[in-house]
């Protein structure tokens, strides 16, 4: 059982991470876009920003969260 809890924090961990990095090559393709366009792309841009930090900042609160709830369980047992 601690296995499969491992292993599926582990997947979901990894999904995280590839979610972040797609966002971040999304953020570096808008960039190079405002650069040869400035104007509209800012504004996506500051909003594809905010959304990022967002997510991360949740994902954070997830995992930090997760481990409360793990370390609690585990002071009961």
């Amino acid at each position: 059982k601690d296995t499969k809890c491992s292993n599926m924090n582990q997947l979901k961990k990894k999904n995280e991470e590839q979610l972040q990095i797609r966002q971040i090559m999304e953020l570096d393709s808008m960039l190079a876009l405002s650069e040869s366009s400035n104007a509209s792309v800012s504004t996506d841009l500051s909003a594809a920003l905010a959304s990022t930090s967002c997510v991360t900042r949740s994902n954070e609160r997830k995992h930090k969260s997760r481990s409360y709830q793990k370390s609690t369980t585990t002071m009961k047992e």
